[in-house]
């Protein structure tokens, strides 16, 4: 008992020095912190107790200070390894760390530390750390957030990494890194996940106001999916003007599309970029169709195609055969038809057993009425015909015979009508078909007795039968006949398709010349639709512009450019008054209008092929390339837009590019002839490949055998290999070949005969044909010097002439 007493005292009294340490003694005379006198008699009793009190505390001090030394210097390396601004060396910072944990094998936060670098090296050795941390210490809030860390990295335990987070908040609240992440496992499908996840937002928005927008976005995130629409607008609506505008926007559209208020949604999900939105935009569009009625039905179908054929021009959305064939019956009832076709075509391919896809396919076909698509229309009639017994045919048959008569095949539609008498098909439909057929052979009589036969048959198209028997009352020359049947065909039709059908009427009349009554009836169709159908506006200015009549036209696609809301009209009628700058003279202003044209609807790849031609005739060919390229991504499938790309880049010496677009429009149409003479005049120019060269032209040549321009690239390349007999023989033949619309490109054609003479040493062959290519069409730039030359002796000549003069 004494001796203890005596140690604590000692203690009491080695805490009160390292307070307030005594005065120095002279090292002479002490040889310890405790003087002996301190303690009075007995004090030498206690002197050695003291001594080794005294080391035992300074090796202890020496140890903590030690440690964290060590730990100090651990976490400064960690934290400039884990800094993406500075660069730290993560083994020398393990080794501080552990050497720190020596000393202090329990030490919590050394333990932490490497559990956090050991998080993607080793999770398994994270693991065990943390374990023996929480175990040392399990108030310190760190050890949780690092858990929390590697159970969010494992990804399937998500509960247990919530558990760990809300552990770390409640050591320590204020720990913006733990929200953070707590935030990323927010459950949108869980009310009280969602409202916790608020709860850290707003926390977040306290602690860090920097971010304000973020954490409010996010907040506005997260009472759209608790469906509680205006609080998410309040805090969506003022972001539109910040950096997360997009983001935003398109909750803000959803929520509307949610309250219903379908076309606000429309509008403003319309206008963004991303899939999602392009396919929330489609729904909506779908819905506000469905709802309405005429006009307005036709421009919300048009709104969903345009977002439609958007989407399926983006990455990821390309094969997605529900909005091929959602595309392809909308093209269709909108009658844009070679949308439709193509929508369908590939959709078709992609799914060949759907019947009913093929039924709108063949639809389409039918209702294009294009020579260009006969032969696939009349495979995939015979495909769908074969399916079905003969019997529940007929509706099908009586379709591709209507399309046969557009086709004018004559000998296909006696054939069809054959195969539909031996099926006993005596019908007012048959009996129609009969009258177009007879009308289609020039037959007006038997059409207008054919036609007058099934009129009160025929009810629901007495509009129709009307118009063909005024057809051929005009073709016949009775010319009041015909107005009488055009006027009963228009009191046939409902109200919103009289505008359509006097535009009909007027096509008519212009087929055969009658402009007064052209005029009349198209007047007629925009006074019955004044300012509204701008469709029909459309299409009665295009009327004009091709009749030549550009002056009526301009006022019309002005009108259409400045009142209707339909981007895609507006941006068709900016192209085609670019067209018509160009025809003026006006250049600059056609440029203006093309570059409004795709500004106004960038999905229109029409504006970007005439800019690129206008661009490529001011030789500002990089220009002409890059607008080639877009109207190419749109229409993959234009091959003449491919060689038209092709050029650009020949123009730009890229020669892999000009390769590249010419084996595309091969693949695209094999027998398109100008893509292999495009690319084997390519080689010939350059002279490489001649070979390849002379095989591409020679395909050509089997398409075309009498164009003169393929006949003189083939003569051109044989010229370049050196074979000048062959060379001439195919130019001579090109020559012969230039009659009707071939006398554009004449000259080069003259000129390269005229080389070709020459390196076969006939000279005056070669000055008549180089003379003939001064006066082509357009005339050679060239041909003169080669005269010149021709005419004047060589050098040496005139040297030996020189000499032998007299002086």
């Amino acid at each position: 008992m004494f001796r203890l007493t005596f140690f604590i005292l000692a203690n009491v009294l080695l805490l009160a020095w390292l307070v307030n340490p005594a005065p120095a003694a002279d090292s002479a005379t002490t040889e310890s912190r405790f003087p002996l006198e301190w303690y009075g008699d007995g004090g030498d009793l206690f002197i050695g107790e003291a001594k080794r009190a005294e080391r035992a505390i300074e090796e202890v001090d020496k140890a903590i200070i030690d440690h964290r030394h060590l730990l100090a210097a651990g976490l400064l390396e960690a934290r400039m390894y884990e800094s993406s601004k500075a660069k730290g060396d993560r083994p020398r910072a393990i080794k501080l760390l552990e050497r720190a944990r020596e000393g202090t094998p329990n030490s919590s936060v050394a333990l932490v530390q490497l559990a956090e670098l050991y998080l993607q090296s080793s999770p398994s050795e994270a693991t065990t750390l943390l374990d023996r941390a929480e175990k040392a210490d399990p108030d310190y809030y760190r050890t949780y957030l690092v858990r929390a860390f590697l159970l969010h990295r494992d990804g399937s335990k998500k509960e247990e990494c919530l558990a760990a987070l809300g552990r770390c908040l409640e050591l320590k609240s204020t720990l913006s890194q733990a929200r953070q992440l707590r935030v990323k496992l927010v459950d949108k499908n869980s009310p009280d996940s969602l409202r916790l996840t608020i709860e850290d937002y707003q926390r977040l928005e306290q602690a860090l106001p920097q971010q304000r927008a973020n954490w409010e976005f996010h907040i506005g995130w997260c009472y759209y999916y608790l469906k509680d629409y205006p609080k998410a607008l309040k805090y969506l609506e003022p972001l539109i003007g910040t950096m997360w505008r997009e983001q935003a926007a398109y909750y803000i559209g959803r929520c509307k599309q949610a309250q219903g208020d379908y076309k606000e949604a429309l509008d403003i999900l319309s206008l963004l970029p991303r899939p999602q939105a392009k396919l929330e935009a489609v729904k909506n569009a779908l819905i506000l169709a469905d709802s309405s009625q005429g006009e307005e039905r036709g421009r919300y179908l048009d709104r969903a195609l345009e977002e439609l054929n958007s989407l399926l021009a983006a990455a990821g959305y390309r094969d997605r055969t529900d909005l091929m064939l959602k595309a392809g019956k909308i093209a269709l009832e909108r009658n844009r038809l070679s949308e439709a076709i193509k929508h369908l075509i590939s959709y078709t391919t992609k799914m060949p057993n759907d019947i009913e896809a093929k039924d709108f396919l063949l639809q389409a076909y039918f209702l294009q009425g294009s020579q260009g698509d006969a032969e696939e229309a009349e495979k995939l009639f015979q495909a769908v015909a074969a399916i079905h017994p003969a019997t529940e045919t007929v509706t099908l048959r009586l379709n591709y015979l209507n399309y046969l008569i557009g086709l004018e095949d004559w000998e296909k539609v006696d054939r069809e009508v054959a195969a539909l008498r031996d099926l006993s098909v005596d019908s007012p439909q048959f009996a129609l078909i009969r009258a177009r057929i007879a009308f289609g052979k020039q037959d007006y009589s038997a059409a207008i007795s054919a036609a007058s036969s099934v009129v009160d048959l025929l009810p629901e198209k007495r509009d129709a039968i009307y118009l063909l028997m005024g057809r051929a009352y005009l073709g016949s020359g009775s010319k009041q006949l015909a107005e009488n049947c055009f006027q009963h065909s228009i009191a046939s039709v409902t109200d919103s398709h009289v505008g359509l059908l006097c535009y009909e009427i007027g096509e008519l009349y212009s087929q055969h010349g009658m402009s007064d009554e052209q005029v009349r009836y198209w007047q007629k169709a925009l006074e019955i639709h004044p300012g509204q159908h701008h469709r029909l506006r459309y299409e009665i200015g295009r009327a004009y512009l091709f009749s030549g009549s550009h002056e009526l036209a301009v006022p019309i696609f002005e009108t259409i450019a400045n009142s209707t809301g339909e981007r895609d009209l507006r941006s068709q009628t900016q192209t085609l008054l670019g067209y018509i700058s160009l025809i003026k003279g006006a250049t600059r202003e056609a440029e203006e209008h093309y570059k409004a044209a795709i500004e106004i609807w960038p999905l229109n790849n029409l504006p970007f092929q005439l800019l690129g031609q206008f661009l490529s005739s001011i030789e500002d060919f990089e220009g002409a390339r890059e607008n080639f390229e877009r109207a190419v991504a749109l229409e993959p499938g234009d091959a003449t837009t491919l060689i038209q790309l092709g050029i650009a880049c020949d123009k730009l010496d890229d020669v892999t590019g000009a390769e590249k677009a010419a084996h595309l429009a091969m693949k695209v149409n094999k027998n398109y002839a100008e893509a292999y003479n495009f690319l084997g005049y390519l080689y010939a120019e350059r002279g490489i490949k001649l070979d390849a060269a002379v095989e591409l032209i020679g395909t050509a040549m089997k398409i075309e055998p009498n164009n003169p321009n393929i006949t003189d690239s083939l003569g051109w390349a044989y010229f370049q290999k050196g074979e000048y007999e062959k060379a001439i023989e195919q130019l001579e033949k090109a020559v012969g070949l230039i009659t009707g619309g071939f006398e554009f490109g004449s000259s080069v054609i003259f000129e390269h005969l005229g080389d070709a003479y020459q390196k076969a040493g006939q000279s005056e062959k070669a000055r008549e044909m180089w003379k003939n290519s001064l006066e082509g069409d357009p005339k050679s730039e060239t041909a003169q010097a080669k005269i010149t030359a021709l005419d004047s002796p060589p050098a040496d000549v005139e040297q030996e002439q020189g000499a032998a003069a007299p002086k």
